[in-house]
């Protein structure tokens, strides 16, 4: 992030490997996402392989200058923007879960930067981090995935439409992967896309 602006803080967990940089009066916004951070960070890497660890992994908040602009993944870090309704989740948390914090969807942000630079077709990654963030954490609705759409919380059935709705569509797909084959041989098919990850080529894994 180039140079850190005096306005902001550091804090990083006993390991050095973790840290976060916040406005300095957002103190609590940055030590709630210390607590959560190692415990997410290594849940999502043991589905992807051990293997794939990275060196150093941050997570940086900032005040934006519009509204609109959204969390987004890097290769090693989440950059977070921080608006109002954030602050008003700020102390709600689900402490038996690994990305337990409210804060922003820290196992969803996760799983895209282990995702990052794979070959993973760009229509599934945004339902792949929701997939392997509803493995990790338990969340309020439920996605019902069958043969010809979804259902959530038994509400009426949605054809799936890879096109115009990735997140729930994507999320389905790698379901109803698990359902029909085992969460085992899906752990191989996530195992060898963090392989692929910065290497050569010709082209994204199809997987339609």
């Amino acid at each position: 992030y180039g140079v850190l602006d005096t306005s902001y803080q550091a804090i990083t967990d006993a390991s050095e490997k973790f840290s976060v940089l916040y406005p300095k009066e957002s103190n609590k916004i940055g030590e709630k996402t210390l607590k959560y951070l190692p415990q997410c960070y290594n849940s999502i890497k043991e589905i992807f392989g051990k293997d794939q660890d990275i060196n150093k992994f941050s997570i940086f908040f900032y005040y934006p200058e519009k509204t609109g602009e959204s969390v987004f993944a890097k290769s090693d870090s989440i950059v977070v923007p921080i608006y109002d309704d954030m602050l008003d989740r700020i102390d709600q948390e689900n402490t038996d879960q690994p990305c337990g914090t409210n804060l922003f969807p820290m196992g969803h942000e996760m799983t895209h930067v282990f995702d990052f630079e794979t070959q993973n077709t760009p229509l599934l990654r945004e339902g792949f981090a929701n997939y392997i963030s509803r493995r990790v954490n338990t969340f309020d609705t439920e996605l019902i995935c069958g043969e010809n759409g979804y259902t959530r919380n038994n509400n009426d059935l949605i054809p799936y439409d890879i096109e115009n709705d990735v997140y729930n569509t994507g999320e389905c797909y790698f379901k109803r992967l698990e359902q029909n084959y085992g969460i085992s041989e899906v752990n191989k098919l996530i195992q060898y896309l963090g392989f692929t990850r910065n290497k050569e080529t010709n082209g994204d894994i199809n997987f339609f």
